[in-house]
């Protein structure tokens, strides 16, 4: 039997296609190369395809009365679906019936992994929504969802290595996964808006902190103006430990912040791509984000939300005497909560 050439030849002959037919699996041959193939292995009204193996039937009037398809439609210079930049596509999503550049396949495959893509310049004339085939066994359809491996599966795999596992057809299966995806979402919204909160009332802190630096560092100028020049250093010096042991605390802050917004921006990542996948109306697609969901979901929960304490700084103005230069510049204190309120994390 030949292997797949490129889209315009029949994958009998290998040559250009005469008269095409299109079988029900989607793949596309010469009327008489299906003619000659099928005289010789099929069997009661039945043949198996050349290419996937699938079983097909042959309707009343023969082979001659199947539909005419004609050469493939060129997409070589197709943009990439996803990325919509200048990348031309390389590949094309059965599942997804996106076409992919060499870069959005890598992102696609990672989360889709039973998705069937295939190169452009493949033959690829595949039926959209057809069912794809097990990849431990290539003749049997995935019509079955293992809901402890969160894997689509085939008739064999679910009575061999899935066989005390909850399996149900994935048309049983369909509402539960789509409302619980759903609810994964909103939650996912829930907590995004929780970690927005969180992430302003810490630079709120931030903002009161640098505020109270301002003004002890005013004060601290307004006093040394009015001493001699041997307190001079010890004024320059209490401001360098303000501003350091603040501008520490900043830095610790500010970390929390950016660490919060990071993980904001991964979750508008995940629900946006949730969202593109609810509105494609693929369960496939609806399965297989599960997984990724619950564990995007997995990570938030992890997130420590303890609100970090209060950090703001006096100055004690002291009394001007020149014999004690250090009484007359005051005292500097670092002050650290306690905490004016609490923030706790609604779980999900």
């Amino acid at each position: 039997m030949a292997e797949k050439t490129d889209n315009n030849n029949c994958s009998i002959c290998l040559n250009g296609f005469t008269e095409s037919k299109i079988i029900e699996c989607g793949h596309e041959f010469c009327v008489k190369c299906l003619e000659d193939y099928v005289s010789k292995v099929g069997k009661d009204n039945r043949f198996p395809c050349p290419l996937c193996r699938e079983d097909v039937t042959i309707l009343d009037g023969g082979i001659k009365n199947l539909s005419s398809t004609g050469k493939v439609e060129a997409v070589a210079s197709k943009p990439c679906d996803v990325c919509r930049s200048t990348s031309v596509a390389e590949f094309q999503c059965v599942n997804c019936d996106k076409c992919l550049c060499s870069s959005c396949k890598i992102a696609h495959d990672s989360f889709f992994s039973d998705h069937y893509v295939f190169g452009i310049n493949e033959t690829a004339n595949i039926q959209k929504g057809r069912k794809i085939f097990c990849s431990h066994h290539e003749t049997e359809k995935l019509e079955f969802y293992c809901q402890d491996c969160c894997q689509i599966i085939c008739k064999i795999c679910m009575m061999s290595s899935h066989q005390d596992h909850n399996t149900p057809k994935i048309c049983d299966y369909e509402t539960k996964a789509t409302e619980e995806l759903h609810k994964l979402k909103q939650q996912l919204d829930e907590k995004k808006a929780e970690f927005q909160n969180y992430s302003d009332e810490v630079n709120k802190k931030i903002n009161n902190m640098n505020e109270s630096v301002r003004t002890t560092c005013a004060k601290i100028d307004q006093q040394v103006k009015t001493i001699c020049d041997d307190v001079t250093k010890r004024g320059e010096q209490l401001k360098l430990e303000v501003n350091s042991t603040c501008k520490e605390a900043e830095l610790k802050m500010k970390k929390i912040a950016d660490d919060t917004n990071k993980l904001i921006v991964q979750i508008e990542k995940v629900t946006e791509n949730i969202t593109n996948i609810l509105n494609a109306d693929s369960m496939h697609d609806v399965l297989d984000a599960l997984r990724d969901t619950r564990k995007q979901q997995d990570v938030c929960q992890s997130h420590d939300l303890t609100m970090p304490c209060d950090v703001r700084s006096e100055f004690d103005q002291g009394q001007v005497i020149t014999s004690t230069s250090q009484q007359m510049l005051g005292t500097l204190q670092i002050l650290r909560g306690p905490l004016e309120y609490s923030f706790s994390p609604r779980l999900l």
